[in-house]
């Protein structure tokens, strides 16, 4: 992940068992890889494997289910914030595109308008 790293309450089990990612998924045997997408909520977590960390951990199922919980509000509420960030992001600029173009057809508008001024003065000393 790029960027501040956030901390789970998946991950604070771990880490209050005194144990670091690698040394919880030698434990556990499971690839460090799948334990981090755990933490990190972007992977649900297998019946077995959970009941594995609540022992690993020395904490109840009940609060590995709990974390899991807390973890998936947590990503949830990170992913809405980047998504209305983005879509504020979206919006400035689609706005920004609009003024410009507006400002591009006054502008052309001008040009227009000056033309035919020139065209009605052409037009008026041809006449004479």
């Amino acid at each position: 992940m790029k960027g501040k790293r956030r901390v789970t309450p998946l991950t604070e089990l771990r880490v209050n068992a005194g144990l670091t990612r690698m040394e919880a998924a030698i434990i556990m045997k499971i690839a460090n890889e799948s334990l981090t997408r755990y933490e990190m909520g972007m992977n649900d977590i297998p019946f077995g494997v959970g009941e594995m960390m609540a022992k690993v951990y020395n904490v109840s199922f009940e609060d590995i289910r709990q974390a899991v919980r807390s973890t998936k509000e947590m990503v949830g509420a990170a992913v809405e914030g980047k998504r209305r960030s983005s879509i504020k992001k979206d919006k400035t600029d689609l706005l920004e595109k609009i003024r410009v173009k507006k400002m591009k057809s006054l502008s052309n508008m001008d040009l227009i308008n000056s033309a035919l001024k020139e065209a009605e003065k052409w037009k008026g000393k041809e006449a004479n």
